[in-house]
């Protein structure tokens, strides 16, 4: 899993909000916010790894890669079947985030690309936590 200190990640957040709030046409909405993601431990980890995927296209290695593109081929076929004859019954919230006339709209969707980042890392970290902790995990 791709990690950077909690100090650097609340800076980051910082800069990158205080960046955006400098621009004359942001609410006061936008402002109080900030303020709450950044008070807010959850959303700021939350938004640390938006911008974690804005910032770093290359996050990841070519396994990596790999397994974010084989999900994504996989969700594809199995929303392409969902919508034909077979019925496999795909998630609706997920459905809106994929088109099989448009298949840039997923490629290009925000939400499922932080979305398949975050299974990746998560796979990979408990993989991790497999080898560090071999008798807790086996518990757990």
């Amino acid at each position: 899993m791709k990690r950077i200190p909690k100090d650097l990640a609340d800076k980051m957040v910082e800069d990158v909000l205080t960046t955006i709030s400098k621009d004359c046409q942001i609410s006061s909405q936008f402002a109080e916010d900030s303020m709450k993601i950044m008070q807010n431990n959850v959303d700021n980890s939350v938004f640390t790894g938006i911008l974690m995927t804005k910032a770093r296209p290359s996050f990841f290695d070519d396994n990596e890669i790999d397994m974010k593109l084989t999900i994504m081929s996989s969700l594809q076929t199995v929303l392409m079947y969902s919508k034909e004859d077979i019925n496999f019954g795909f998630n609706s919230d997920l459905a809106k985030e994929f088109s099989i006339k448009d298949t840039d709209k997923c490629a290009n969707s925000t939400k499922l690309d932080f979305a398949l980042n975050q299974f990746v890392n998560a796979f990979y970290e408990y993989e991790r936590l497999e080898k560090e902790y071999p008798e807790l995990m086996k518990i757990m």
